[in-house]
């Protein structure tokens, strides 16, 4: 393969601009607060497993939000502050063009208050 002048020069010219692309960008704003005001109006959880709401379904996190953006961990509810990729707040809603993926199929247990994976119940069921 014959390398022109022009395509070293180029290729040179990129070469710092690999970590860059390599990485996402560390936010520029601070951290939210799961004490903030505004998070706590919405509900916000840095850790959308430790979330016990009853719009929460499995699975649900900023990263998959519609109001997230990945490059710098910026939410439209908390244009201030970043968040959490892997939080969780009460206005979530699916990114267009993607698919909610949950490990398991979770429902509310009536009596023990906690979450029991839908599989036991439809054995117990049977």
């Amino acid at each position: 393969m014959k390398l022109s002048r022009r395509k070293c020069l180029i290729w040179v010219a990129s070469l710092p601009l690999v970590p860059f692309a390599s990485q996402p960008v560390q936010a520029a704003f601070p951290a939210l607060s799961e004490q903030h005001r505004q998070a706590r109006l919405y509900r916000y959880r840095k850790d959308a497993r430790r979330v016990r709401h009853p719009r929460y379904i499995g699975g649900q996190q900023c990263l998959n939000c519609d109001r997230f953006r990945t490059l710098d961990a910026w939410c439209s509810l908390f244009p201030e502050y970043s968040v959490s990729p892997s939080g969780w707040c009460d206005q979530w809603q699916l990114k267009s063009g993607t698919h909610l993926h949950s490990p398991s199929a979770i429902s509310p247990a009536s009596d023990s208050g906690g979450y029991i994976p839908l599989n036991s119940i439809r054995q117990n069921n049977e």
